[in-house]
């Protein structure tokens, strides 16, 4: 399966950690989700002018719509009933970038 983002982490001094994710398509719209390892309680987007919490997936599997599979049992609309969830020692969560946008997120523990 394609990576629709590009990423980096990056920890500063006092130990915070950051995730620096790019949408390098300059045409589509990115949406995906996007597992990081650490158990994290809070996810926050530091975007320009906003920061708001990213809903991060249970411990436990769900099934959710989404688009972002290459499953051939696709509804009507697009999507595809996957199951998501956020495997031990990891987080997982979804994420959506427009067009050749970026954004920064806080790791938080």
């Amino acid at each position: 399966r394609r990576r629709l983002f590009e990423m980096v982490t990056r920890q500063d001094d006092n130990g915070r950690r950051y995730l620096f994710v790019i949408n390098p398509d300059l045409r589509d719209t990115a949406i995906d989700y996007i597992t990081v390892d650490g158990q994290y309680q809070t996810i926050t987007d530091m975007g320009i002018g906003s920061h708001c919490a990213i809903s991060l997936a249970p411990r436990q599997p769900i099934s959710v719509n989404s688009r972002a599979t290459d499953s051939t049992s696709r509804h009507s609309d697009g999507t595809a009933l996957i199951s998501v969830r956020s495997p031990p020692g990891r987080t997982t969560f979804q994420m959506r970038l427009e067009p050749g946008e970026g954004t920064v997120l806080e790791l938080a523990q």
